[in-house]
């Protein structure tokens, strides 16, 4: 399958988008802010990286990720037991597993991107600031994001919107469970640290296998 042609078809239906690597990295200097909605752009972005996935900005957007290895599986019943079904919308199967619940948001309030949402364990929301990767981009794992429902994208409800910004808190944090760094923050947060451990005097080789194994924990 042509990348460049998937692309397209997206902002057909009224996305931006913009390459990303297979770890979900983007391709260009500002990331989702160099975002498009125009065949030419489009076309130049895959014409230098022809085999990148497709990142869309959530901007407008309300995902709940589900995170499979993270207990998004388990969270996805108990949000269902608390609130009822999910409206039916737009989902995607993730590389990994997981699953996004694609909803608009509904009244143009600034909705954040939040981590452990509602302290649901294993599922997050990308909002305002954030982005996810788009079926058929290719995962890490060998395959590849898919459309799961193709539906419309339906408004999400308030209590939806209620969990935003509503971040576990890091008192209920048990000893040794890992909170994962929001998409879009994850270079930042990783070079932070790193600056940290350098400055406790630790070698060049002992920040990069604490910081791969932090990535592979958080990210």
């Amino acid at each position: 399958m042509a990348m460049v042609d998937e692309a397209l078809k997206y902002i057909a239906e009224g996305f931006t988008v913009f390459p990303v690597k297979i770890d979900k990295t983007p391709y260009t200097a500002h990331g989702m802010k160099d975002a498009v909605q125009t065949q030419i752009m489009v076309k130049d972005y895959w014409t230098q990286w022809p085999d990148a996935g497709i990142g869309i900005p959530t901007d407008g957007l309300i995902v709940l990720d589900f995170d499979k290895k993270g207990g998004g599986g388990d969270s996805l019943k108990k949000i269902e037991q608390d609130y009822g079904a999910l409206p039916k919308t737009r989902v995607h199967r993730t590389g990994g597993g997981g699953l996004h619940y694609i909803y608009r948001n509904p009244n143009g309030h600034d909705v954040r991107s939040t981590v452990s949402a509602g302290g649901y364990k294993g599922m997050d929301i990308r909002a305002n600031g954030g982005y996810i990767v788009m079926p058929p981009s290719l995962h890490p794992s060998g395959r590849r994001y898919a459309l799961l429902q193709d539906a419309p994208i339906a408004p999400a409800p308030d209590w939806v919107i209620g969990l935003a910004g509503k971040q576990k808190a890091l008192n209920t944090i048990m000893p040794g469970e890992s909170v994962p760094f929001p998409e879009g923050q994850r270079n930042q947060r990783l070079t932070s640290l790193a600056g940290s451990l350098r400055r406790q005097g630790m070698n060049e080789e002992a920040i990069f296998i604490s910081l791969s194994a932090c990535n592979i924990r958080q990210c």
